[in-house]
């Protein structure tokens, strides 16, 4: 070839466009910044799976948490709730006592000396609160430690509104005995309201009942601050006799002969009838 020839050809080949591939170290680079944002996509990808795998766990934490709060509260609270029913009776706090019932407080459990929440509204003579206990359930036959039952209380401590409303739960317990055998009769008549005698003997109570210590309802009205009134309306309210033998006396004394005595005769004979005053 001549060299006019190479002249033309070079400077041909410097008119053409430059070639579309790109020279060698251009493509390296190009490369190297694909793996680099392979990478960061990589490292992305597993920091964003770390973060989930966290907030799972803290998940997953928080339901056993709750989980095990929600059965510590099954067990606690309703305890709670029944020391709290307690102590409203005691403090006679209406509103609070039907709060907690709505709430689930048990009014059959029993705090300090076998005492459930109706026994401590009958001992405060708390008519509304022994109403309201009745309604929601509460138990008259539990027995305290001394074995009382909720009329034996109300026979004690209650107004005769209490002791009617106890009854017709439970009439049953008319005739039980607590730790000394004595029956709500026997109670009533130590303390001596006449109209919760009237109210006991109607429902069947025993007059002639005999406590531990064998004695009638009618010796523990010696007990009571106006014995001779209480006797003399026992007499009149009881058919059935009432001293059955009496020292001296050559035949039963009946109830009428009994009425006939005058006042400190017939003190004496129920005193000498008495086992607990021989």
């Amino acid at each position: 070839m001549s060299s006019p020839e190479r002249v033309t050809r070079a400077l041909h080949a410097l008119a053409r466009p430059p070639s579309s591939t790109p020279p060698r170290p251009q493509i390296r680079r190009r490369a190297s910044a694909t793996r680099r944002r392979r990478r960061l996509a990589r490292g992305a990808t597993i920091l964003t799976a770390n973060l989930l795998l966290t907030v799972v766990v803290a998940v997953v934490v928080a339901r056993l948490t709750a989980t095990a709060d929600d059965s510590a509260t099954t067990v606690i609270v309703p305890a709670t709730l029944d020391r709290e029913l307690r102590e409203a009776a005691r403090t006679g706090d209406l509103a609070t006592v039907e709060g907690l019932l709505r709430a689930g407080a048990d009014p059959n459990t029993s705090g300090g000396f076998g005492l459930t929440a109706l026994a401590i509204a009958i001992v405060r003579d708390d008519s509304p609160v022994t109403s309201v206990l009745l309604d929601a359930g509460a138990d008259p036959h539990l027995r305290t430690d001394a074995e009382a039952t909720a009329l034996h209380l109300a026979s004690r401590y209650a107004s005769p509104e209490i002791v009617a409303a106890v009854l017709d739960t439970a009439p049953d317990t008319v005739g039980h005995h607590d730790a000394r055998i004595a029956t709500p009769l026997h109670l009533a008549m130590a303390r001596g309201d006449v109209t919760i005698i009237d109210i006991l003997l109607e429902a069947g109570a025993d007059p002639t009942a005999l406590d531990g210590h064998l004695r009638t309802p009618l010796h523990h009205a010696l007990d009571g601050t106006d014995p001779l009134t209480v006797i003399r309306h026992f007499l009149t309210a009881v058919d059935k006799p009432l001293i059955a033998t009496a020292p001296d006396l050559d035949a039963p004394l009946t109830n009428t002969d009994l009425a006939a005595l005058t006042d400190t005769e017939l003190l004496d004979v129920v005193a000498v009838t008495d086992p607990d005053r021989r």
